[in-house]
């Protein structure tokens, strides 16, 4: 063997040996996804599905409480004072970080774990994909020397992993929009790593479905909706709608940083009292409307299999914007996927009865794709979402949806040229 052919024969040796590691990395990743899905579970059905408890509006209001007094005190134990809220955008920009910032303690991670699962547990109207991305992320960040990969490479690989598990779907290629790499070479290298991320993912997923078959997310119907195609239902409602969704979202993402910041700085009493009153706001939601409660993918079902007018879902739309708003500002711990697309969906749905649409499904679907691409600022990964979760019947539409969040998101995040 030459000197020349050696060194490229060892590279070559040492970019196919994360292909192993990849699998390594996503098979402990869905063990892990399992572990805090079935934590969550077994907390919800031992709060929410006793048959030896009458479920008076009175309880639900304890148990809510309850639940915020509990993520005050974790948050109070682990000093999370921060004044971003504990959201998505937080851990993707933990993630993004990790290479420049001092890993936590491990007790500090399992609090974050046990904070997770208390805000989940307890009805918090949020999403599990937050909390298993940075218990994914931490987990590979200390198994990355051992592994012999640089921290952000094995954190990636895991972040692939866990959204495999969850979704059910290769999501890595749409993670690509949450990395900001500049130059061709970098473009070009951020490609080569989505083969061990998508394997992680395919990995973590088939580990994630032996342990917790029936923990999968279901894909949304409606007998009340007529199929029609998107002319028959009109461009202008799903532009339309889109918009309108796009702009509640913007808002809505704008004003939760403020709330959390002003409650940071200005509630007495800490994180306990902060938690408190959330979880007070929280069980007021619940006991006017049981769908305000949890993440909303449950309830969007709920929402479609019944034909509400768009009073009802104006005000159960309203209702959701305030808890989700109390609980991030609380400290509360979760993704907002599903939340906001609670919103979307809500709003389309209502638009929908004020238009007398025949096809709902393919309004609300608009709505899901419309509210998730401009909350979380990723199209792709929106439109994915999208297109696993509705038939096939209403693709087009988000499609449409999609483009029109795009465009919306690409011209309000122009700023206007100053003046001299």
């Amino acid at each position: 063997m030459s000197t020349a052919t050696g060194p490229r024969y060892r590279q070559t040796l040492f970019q196919l040996r994360i292909y192993p590691i990849a699998i390594v990395l996503g098979l402990a990743t869905g063990a892990l996804a399992s572990a805090f899905i079935w934590a969550v579970f077994a907390l919800k059905n031992a709060l929410w599905q006793r048959q030896d408890w009458v479920y008076s509006h009175w309880l639900i209001f304890a148990i809510c409480t309850t639940g915020g007094l509990l993520v005050g005190l974790l948050n109070h134990l682990s000093q999370a004072q921060q004044a971003s809220a504990h959201d998505l955008e937080e851990v993707f920009e933990d993630v993004e970080n990790i290479e420049s910032k001092a890993l936590p303690r491990a007790s500090d991670v399992l609090r974050r774990a046990a904070l997770g699962v208390t805000s989940l547990g307890f009805g918090g109207p949020l999403g599990p994909e937050a909390p298993l991305i940075e218990i994914a992320s931490q987990m590979s960040a200390r198994m990355a020397s051992v592994l012999r990969l640089a921290r952000f490479e094995a954190v990636q690989i895991s972040v692939a992993g866990a959204l495999g598990a969850l979704f059910g779907a290769p999501l890595a290629i749409a993670t690509d929009e949450t990395i900001h790499v500049n130059g061709v070479r970098a473009k070009v290298q951020r490609l080569v790593r989505l083969g061990p991320e998508l394997i992680a993912g395919f990995s973590a997923f088939i580990v994630f479905k032996q342990l917790l078959p029936t923990s999968g997310l279901h894909t949304f119907e409606s007998t009340i909706s007529q199929v029609t195609d998107l002319i028959g239902l009109s461009l202008f409602w799903i532009v339309a709608t889109s918009l309108l969704v796009g702009i509640s979202i913007q808002s809505l993402q704008k004003t939760i940083p403020t709330v959390r910041l002003m409650t940071v700085k200005y509630l007495p009493g800490g994180s306990i009292v902060a938690g408190l009153i959330s979880g007070i706001v929280l069980g007021i939601g619940g006991m006017t409307n049981e769908m305000v409660l949890f993440s909303g993918h449950h309830e969007i079902q709920e929402l479609l299999n019944s034909d509400h007018n768009w009073k009802f879902l104006l005000g159960i739309l309203l209702l959701k914007v305030v808890v989700l708003i109390a609980c991030l500002a609380g400290g509360w711990f979760g993704g907002q996927i599903f939340p906001m697309a609670f919103i979307g969906v809500s709003m389309a749905l209502a638009v929908g009865d004020l238009t007398a649409t025949a096809n709902l499904l393919m309004l609300a679907g608009a709505g899901f794709v419309a509210a998730v691409t401009v909350g979380l600022k990723k199209p792709l990964l929106s439109l994915i979402l999208g297109l696993l979760l509705f038939p096939q019947d209403v693709w087009l539409a988000l499609i449409v949806a999609s483009a029109v969040a795009t465009v919306f998101l690409h011209q309000s995040d122009i700023k206007p040229a100053q003046t001299h």
